[in-house]
């Protein structure tokens, strides 16, 4: 699969939860909506075209206001089978400070959801 369809194939099955996307120089990011489950990043990884199956970082960024959502929850993947990677950013507001846990896909996300707690105040919905 060409690094261009990574973002084509997201579109493809969560089109509706797209908020934005780019590709700079082969780095591949989608915006998508807080509403996006659990079921998505199992797509992400399970999906034989896409197969992020290594989980590089979870962090978050907080905007101090001056976007509509304070914060973003920004996911990094990689896929050891095709060598491409995909960032997957998640706008979380202020008054909903939550976010779903993705730990039950990988388990290395544990400690980078209780950092973003510790640091942020964002909360992950099903964090063990």
């Amino acid at each position: 699969m060409s690094k261009t369809k990574i973002i084509e194939r997201v579109k493809e099955h969560y089109g509706s939860s797209v908020i934005d996307s780019h590709d700079f120089r082969g780095d591949q990011t989608v915006t998508m909506k807080k509403n996006c489950t659990i079921d998505f990043f199992k797509f992400l990884r399970d999906d034989s075209e896409l197969a992020f199956n290594f989980l590089m970082d979870i962090t978050a960024v907080d905007y101090f206001s001056k976007k509509e959502e304070r914060f973003e929850v920004v996911y990094h993947f990689y896929s050891l089978t095709h060598n491409h990677r995909l960032r997957v950013k998640i706008p979380v507001s202020i008054d909903d400070c939550i976010a779903d846990s993705i730990t039950p896909l990988w388990k290395t996300a544990n400690w980078y959801e209780r950092e973003i707690w510790d640091m942020y105040g964002i909360k992950f919905r099903g964090h063990p």
